[in-house]
């Protein structure tokens, strides 16, 4: 009987082999967890865009024809109260909305909680999204909105209002607690009808 001798794998080769194999499959493990991980954080990112860019239309909106602004602080949060005037049944009446920070909503519009669309910008478990807003308003703040180098006209300079969304992310993690992300919106808006009442 003749035996046929085939070629084979030694036990260096072998281990080498397995070695080799189960670096490239932990690589390419890591490369997809990292991939994933980025993926989230930018959805994260463009909802938090698409969110502050929303509630900052929706006030600059309201500012903009509004009869009367009012902005306070409430405990540490900042508010802004916007009166419009209708007439109903031969009587004058003020119509009321405002708009408050909320830590736990980022934002309310009259007590009720701005939804975001997609991602779960205030309620995950990774990540913690910190919303402040300031707004201003010249003549009203100490850091104000227009000087008197822009315009002369103080009825101008009090019409004039800065809406400030300073969002921060911070990973919530127990060995980890950067923070990831600041992103700053704000935008300017004049109250046309508030001028118009006041010349």
């Amino acid at each position: 009987m003749k035996f046929k001798s085939h070629p084979g794998f030694t036990l260096i080769e072998m281990v080498t082999t397995l070695i080799i194999a189960s670096s490239i499959f932990i690589g390419l493990m890591n490369i997809t967890a990292n991939v994933t991980k980025n993926i989230e954080r930018d959805a994260l990112f463009e909802d938090i865009k698409h969110y502050s860019t929303n509630v900052m239309d929706m006030i600059t909106s309201d500012v903009k024809d509004a009869d009367s602004v009012n902005i306070k602080s409430l405990f540490g949060s900042w508010q802004i109260d916007i009166y419009n005037k209708s007439v109903e049944n031969n009587s004058v009446v003020w119509n009321y909305e405002s708009y408050r920070e909320n830590n736990q909503y980022g934002m309310t519009y009259n007590d009720e909680p701005i939804l975001s669309s997609g991602f779960n910008l205030f309620d995950n478990d990774k990540y913690e999204v910190v919303f402040n807003f300031t707004p201003k308003c010249t003549g009203r703040s100490a850091n104000q909105v227009l000087g008197f180098s822009d315009t002369g006209n103080n009825i101008l300079r009090t019409n004039y209002f800065e809406i400030n969304f300073d969002v921060s992310v911070k990973l919530l993690s127990n060995d980890d607690q950067r923070i990831i992300k600041r992103m700053n919106f704000n935008d300017r808006v004049f109250s046309q009808n508030m001028y118009l009442r006041s010349i």
